[in-house]
This record gives structure tokens, C-alpha cells and sequence, in this order.
């Protein structure tokens, strides 16, 4: 039996720290991007394979848990995949944390989630589904999307097509059970739906620590019956449902309804909410099987229900399988749902007992229909060398364009406003911000990073600071006393949302950054990949603030990182969040943020080291990144010697403290032993852009800069400077109609005194 220290090894060996190297050449025959198209061309490619296994499991509720467990204990080998960072996604993303009268705990996995009266804590239901994972022995990976199925010659499945922050992997597989909410891979198989008659639909958004709130889309308000108790505090919890018509099924229609949710029912007070809406889609899954509209049980349902006609060897296990519609909402519960998935799981490893392990496969692509253009460029090499297992073919195909906008900015990890007010209003810009969590300040509010520790104070970064204070009264009980110092992170979050959403901008969130669109060096789109599907959004400007210069390495940017040429890396954590926590700031191990496996490692062995908490962060606290090659590489020297350049962009003050090992000769020679000993250093605009592309600025960790000059040239509130000034000159860059590097800074007097480059410098 595989313990949680087993698991810890396995994943680490031979992979932490090791650079995952360049980008794979697809740069192929460009297409030339046609005004109005709505595909992207993506040509054949080798996708590297991670693994091979009896059974897919893709999602990571409690009833994807249950559900590949059941079929571990019955024999079979198990491959789980969440998009999450986390497990229980129902009971932690959606707080689905009460149990209803009715709902008996008849199965050993409901009763540990919800042993006694209290309501489960978060960390809890998260430790206790992963130790069920890792004691069955089944493999499973975090924040990773399916993007593809595979079949073989006969069309019979043989696996999926994984994406995360490592690249696109294969896993080879004899069956898949899709517990996603809407069945998005037994879409990708070609299973068909039943498409609701009405647009209304009706989403649950529940919020913790505040009061009950009223509005015109809120239909139905719950307080539960017993409030959430940590420690010696309690906290009331708040169930809310919206009845929202959506003018389609897109992605696009339910970020529009989160951002509502999360309008009407913030507060100050708060102190959590659901990461996730919860809601029953109105489409039904086409099914072998079918049964008659009216009350059933978990036991009554037929297996038939959950697989798709015509379709061998795939099941869904989700709100919309064939499941009497006023049975669904109350079957697809945790408690009921983990039942089902127990039945589900034990039946299909019988069947797979007998079914022969496929044959060579290929990529399940789509034609589409209509012009297509650019180039999808993406990570493409294996993660690494003891886990690859080959690869798989997968042919030319085409990618939907999910929209088209002015300026896109692809993570939230520090603030931008691409669109001031003015700019945007005169020249109709638009703007897309993306972020893969579900909440707006990467680590500084979502990675417990909530208090500054050096930095320049001025500019905008001392407007957020204001700002973020000015949410609520000033003799409001969670004001803190030292405000330009620390933060809530709750409160920074909503303040970067009402920004957003104040200057006109869109915010999507659960949409991680997996590739770029390329034409003759220029990137002229992102590739995403969101909970429904994989698409491209074209853009005239891309903002890289991933913080690991994720998109212009998938464009082809030459990047630095530990690994081959060293092994110097800094410190990094994994920190406890508590109710109203915002600074939980820790160093006690290495990861690799770039290595999926790593990082599914470090949160399952952040979860032991803060067992008894209410919850983890959901971001792994990392300091060592990737960092882009750009057109002038930041050096220690540089800062040393107080260099300032004709096109600075953004002003920084810290000192070397690198948390690690150094590596630069100077250093060899003369160390930084002065800790605190501050620099003031300018960073260049030719620093944030990556080298040989056109389109694309990269902001933060991922600027080109020598590793041991960054963190100097990383701290919080420079960067939060350095965003505005990047917003604004991606602002500029639309309303001229001409690149980023053409634009004169030296008169864009917003950037100049916004950002906090025009300071008193003795």
C-alpha cells in the first residue's frame, strides 16, 4: 500500500527542480489571419505520453473520488485529473458543506467527509479525498484540463489529452469516466445532448461570514441552520440562488454570472466563499438507457443512464447524465453522489477486466468549418524522462476562437488596468482579464503574501493601497491598523474586481494560459483551456502575467531557469488559510512551478504539514520562476551601479535577498550579507519584451533578468507599479494602432507618474 510519504517520493524523484527546456518546434506554414474567421489552425504534432492505465477518472469531486477508488479496490489500474488544486471541488468549490435529513451516510467515505454535527472544514474534505487516492494506489494530477480524447483504429477510446503549465501530455487508458459538471469529455468523444428549452438558469453561490444580502436576480436565500465554527469562532453561512438568463451556453455566459453572484453578496464581514457556482445544466446526456420521470434511489439508477449512446467504454458520472430531472439535484449531492459513484466505479473495473488494452491511438481533432489562420504553438516535450512512455500522433485540426479583443491579459497575479477610463471610453477598447483561480492578486491574496516586505510605496501602487482601506468604514472591526503595510485578502480582491468591472473590462476565472497564436513572430492570441473547452482568444496586445512567462515560452521565447545549468534555487511554502488570514508568509521546501508533478507533490505535502487548519493556500508560494529572454537581461551590475535607462517602465527598491543559493561571480567573491540593505534599481520596457516576438510584454517573476538580480526587482508593490504602467502602455499601443516597442514613454505622462517613475531621488 502506497502511504502519503510513498507518494511524496515518487512524484519528487527526478523531477523537482528540472527545467522543462524549450518549447517544441510547431512553427509549421503560418496561415494568415483573416478578419472574421472564428478558427485557429493547429498543425500535427507528436504529444508526448505520461502514462498508461486501465481507467480515466476527470474531475475532482466527491464523487470522481469515490468513483476511482471503487474501481482501484475492484483491480483496476486508476489515472484521476482535476483542474482544481484541490479535491472535493463540490464540497470545497461549491460548499456543498451541509448535509441534508434525508441524505444517510450509508458509505465509509460520506461518514469520514461528515462525521459528527459541524460542518466540514475545507482542509478536511480535501485531506481526507486525497489520503483515499493515495492509499488505493490511484495516480492523479492538479490543475490539468482534458483537452482531447483518443481512439484507435476502430474508434474505440484509448485515452486523453491532459494540458497544464507543463505543457499537453496523453494518457493511454481502456475507459473514461467523466464527472465533469457539464460532460465536457464525453463531448470531446462525440457523445450527443439534449439541449435545454429555456436560457434561464438557476446558480447556487454560497458565502461565508457575512449577512444575508437581497437583489433582483437572487430568487431563494438559505441560511444554514448551523453556522461554520473554527476554533473559538463561528461564522454564518449563506446559500444564494440566481435565476440568470444567459444569452448562450459559453464560458462567457457563466463568468458573467459569477461576477453577478459575486457582486451582490460581498461584504466586508466575509470571510470565504465558493470558489465554483453550483447549478444543474439543462442539457441531458443522449444515453444507452433511460428511465421514466419520478423519484428514484441511488440503488435504482441504471448504469445505462450514465453511458453515452453508441459509445463504448465511457460513462458520466455529472448533472447531466440520464437521470430523472427532479431526481438530479438532489441525487448529484455529495452524500447520494459518492454512492452512485461507488456502484459506478465497481461496475465498470469488472467490465474492464475482459476488454483488451488499445491499440496505438491518435488525437481526436476537429476539422471545423471555415477559414482558419495563425499557428497554435504550444509546451510539447516530455515532463519527464522516467515518465515517458512515447508519443501519440495527433493530426492537424482547428481550435474555436472564443473572442476577440483589444488587450487580453492572461493572469491576475498582479494587477493591471490595461484600459484607463479615459482611453477606453474615447477609443472603445476591450479588454479580457484571465486568471486560473478564482479571485484576482495571484500571491498576494490568494498565496497568503498579504503584507509588503520592501518596495517602492508610491504611485499607483499607493492608490490599490487606499483603495483597498476605503472598501469599508474606517471603524470597521477587520480594518487593519498598519493598512499600508498589510492587507485583507478578501478585501483586495474585491477591490481589483470593482476596478475591472468600473473600467469596462471582462474577468473570466478557472482559464489557465496553455499556448499562443502565432503568425510571422507575432502572437495575435492566447490558447485557453476553461472547464468546457479548449479555444483561442485573439487579442492586439497580450500581458504575459503568469508570473513564469508562460505564453511567450509557448510562442517561442528563449527563457532562463534552474536546472541544466545550475541547480540554484530559493525557498518555497505552502501556507495555512484561516478565516480573515491575509500574511502566512513560510519557506520550508523547493518546488518546481513549471513541473505539474512537483506541484501536485507540494500539495500533498503542504496538506500534512497543516493538518488541523481551515484550509491551504491554493498557490504554490514560489520565488524561483522562469524568466524570459528579452531584449535587455537585467544583471546584478546593473543594480549595483545604479543603472537608468531611456525606456524605464517601472521603478523597484529591495535588497538581494535570495532565500537560496547565489550563483553570480560577484557574489562568489563578495556575498549579500547585508540582508536588509536596500537597492533602488530601474527596470527597462526592453526587460518585459520577450526577444524575437512581437504582440506579447511579460510582467513580474517572468521579466528577463539575471536570477540573481530578481529579488531586487519582485517585490509586491513595485510590481503592482509595473502592472498599471504595462496597462497603460498596452492602452496606448491600441489607441496608436502600433507596436509596444513603438511607443515614445518618455511622453506618456500617465505611465510616468502613475507607475512612481518620476521620484525624489537623492
Amino acid at each position: 500500500m502506497i502511504t502519503r510519504r510513498d507518494f511524496i517520493k515518487i512524484t519528487a524523484a527526478g523531477g523537482a527542480l528540472a527545467s522543462i527546456g524549450q518549447t517544441a518546434d510547431v512553427h509549421h506554414t503560418v496561415k494568415n489571419i483573416l478578419p472574421g474567421t472564428s478558427l485557429a489552425w493547429e498543425s500535427a504534432r507528436e504529444i508526448p505520453v505520461l502514462a498508461e492505465t486501465d481507467l480515466v477518472v476527470v474531475g475532482g469531486s466527491s464523487r470522481a473520488v469515490a468513483v476511482a477508488v471503487a474501481a482501484a479496490k475492484a483491480g483496476s489500474r486508476v489515472f484521476l485529473v482535476d483542474y482544481m488544486p484541490y479535491l472535493g471541488d463540490d464540497i470545497c468549490g461549491s460548499f456543498l458543506l451541509d448535509r441534508q435529513p434525508d441524505e444517510q451516510l450509508h458509505t465509509v467515505l460520506s461518514q469520514k467527509l461528515f462525521h459528527g454535527k459541524a460542518l466540514p472544514l475545507p482542509l478536511h474534505v480535501k485531506s481526507i479525498l486525497e489520503e483515499e487516492l493515495i492509499r488505493n494506489q490511484v495516480d492523479f494530477l492538479y490543475s490539468s484540463y482534458v483537452t482531447n480524447g483518443i481512439t484507435d483504429a476502430s474508434g474505440e477510446i484509448a485515452g486523453v489529452v491532459i494540458v497544464n503549465r507543463s505543457g499537453r501530455q496523453a494518457v493511454r487508458c481502456k475507459s473514461v469516466i467523466d464527472a465533469t459538471q457539464e460532460g465536457t469529455v464525453a463531448k470531446l468523444f462525440g457523445a450527443t445532448f439534449n439541449q435545454p428549452d429555456s436560457r434561464t438558469f438557476d446558480f447556487q453561490f454560497t458565502v461565508v461570514g457575512n449577512t444575508p444580502k437581497t437583489a433582483p436576480e437572487i430568487i431563494r436565500t438559505e441560511l444554514f441552520s448551523q453556522p461554520l465554527s473554527y476554533k473559538n469562532n463561528t461564522y454564518p453561512v449563506t446559500r444564494y440562488t440566481f435565476r440568470i438568463p444567459a444569452t448562450d451556453y459559453s464560458y462567457d455566459s457563466q463568468m458573467k454570472a459569477e461576477q453577478l453572484a459575486r457582486k451582490c453578496t460581498w461584504d466586508a464581514d466575509q470571510v470565504d466563499s465558493s470558489d465554483l457556482l453550483w447549478y444543474i445544466p439543462g442539457q441531458r446526456l443522449i444515453s444507452e438507457k433511460s428511465m421514466k420521470q419520478g423519484q428514484v434511489s441511488v440503488r435504482q439508477i441504471s448504469i445505462g443512464c450514465m453511458q453515452p449512446k453508441g459509445i463504448k467504454n465511457l460513462w458520466v458520472l455529472g448533472p447531466c447524465s440520464n437521470i430523472p430531472g427532479e431526481t438530479t439535484g438532489k441525487i448529484i449531492r455529495p452524500v447520494p453522489a459518492i454512492a452512485l459513484g461507488e456502484i459506478l466505479g465497481e461496475t465498470v473495473s469488472h467490465r474492464m477486466k475482459n476488454i483488451p488494452a488499445p491499440s496505438l491511438g491518435i488525437v481526436k481533432q476537429s476539422a471545423g468549418k471555415g477559414e482558419t489562420y495563425g499557428q497554435v504553438c504550444e509546451l510539447l516535450q516530455p515532463l519527464r524522462k522516467v515518465w515517458n512512455k512515447g508519443f501519440i500522433s495527433s493530426p492537424s485540426g482547428t481550435l474555436p476562437v472564443l473572442g476577440t479583443y483589444d488587450v487580453v491579459v492572461m493572469g491576475g497575479v498582479e494587477p493591471q488596468e490595461p484600459l484607463p477610463g479615459s482611453l477606453r471610453q474615447k477609443n472603445g477598447a476591450r479588454t479580457l482579464v484571465l486568471d486560473y483561480l478564482h479571485g484576482l492578486g495571484g500571491m498576494t491574496t490568494l498565496g497568503m503574501i498579504g503584507r509588503y516586505w520592501d518596495g517602492f510605496r508610491e504611485g499607483y501602487s499607493a492608490t490599490i493601497d487606499k483603495g483597498v482601506r476605503d472598501i469599508a468604514p474606517a471603524d470597521h472591526p477587520r480594518q487593519l491598523k498598519d493598512w499600508e503595510e498589510e492587507t485583507l485578502a478578501d478585501w483586495k480582491m474585491e477591490w481589483y474586481r470593482r476596478e475591472l468591472e468600473k473600467a469596462g473590462g471582462k474577468l473570466w476565472y478557472g482559464v489557465m494560459g496553455c499556448g499562443a497564436v502565432v503568425e510571422n513572430n507575432q502572437v495575435k492570441g492566447v490558447v485557453v483551456a476553461t472547464p468546457l473547452c479548449r479555444g483561442v482568444i485573439l487579442s492586439k496586445v497580450i500581458i504575459d502575467s503568469t508570473g513564469s512567462a508562460d505564453i511567450a515560452i509557448a510562442a517561442g521565447a528563449s527563457f532562463d531557469y534552474t536546472g541544466k545549468k545550475t541547480l540554484a534555487v530559493q525557498g518555497a511554502g505552502m501556507g495555512k488559510r484561516d478565516p480573515g488570514d491575509f500574511y502566512n508568509n513560510n519557506d520550508w521546501l523547493f518546488i518546481d512551478d513549471s513541473d505539474i508533478l512537483d506541484v501536485t507533490r507540494s500539495f500533498v505535502q503542504g496538506k500534512e504539514k497543516l493538518k488541523g487548519h481551515y484550509d491551504m493556500v491554493k498557490i504554490p508560494q514560489t520565488r524561483e520562476r522562469r524568466r524570459v529572454i528579452g531584449e535587455y537581461i537585467i544583471s546584478v551590475y546593473d543594480i549595483l551601479n545604479h543603472r537608468r535607462y531611456n525606456d524605464t517602465i517601472s521603478y523597484h527598491r529591495s535588497s538581494f535577498d535570495t532565500h537560496g543559493m547565489i550563483i553570480d561571480p560577484y557574489f562568489i567573491l563578495s556575498p549579500p550579507m547585508e540582508r536588509h540593505k536596500i537597492y533602488d534599481a530601474d527596470v527597462p520596457l526592453r526587460s518585459l519584451l520577450p526577444k524575437g516576438l512581437d504582440g506579447i510584454i511579460t510582467t513580474g517573476l517572468g521579466a528577463s533578468a539575471h536570477r540573481d538580480a530578481m529579488p531586487v526587482i519582485r517585490m509586491q508593490p513595485c510590481l503592482q507599479n509595473q502592472g498599471y504602467a504595462v496597462g497603460y502602455l498596452a492602452a496606448l499601443s491600441v489607441k496608436e494602432n502600433r507596436p509596444i516597442r513603438k511607443i515614445d514613454i518618455k511622453k506618456s505622462s500617465g505611465i510616468w507618474f502613475r507607475s512612481g517613475i518620476c521620484r525624489n531621488v537623492s
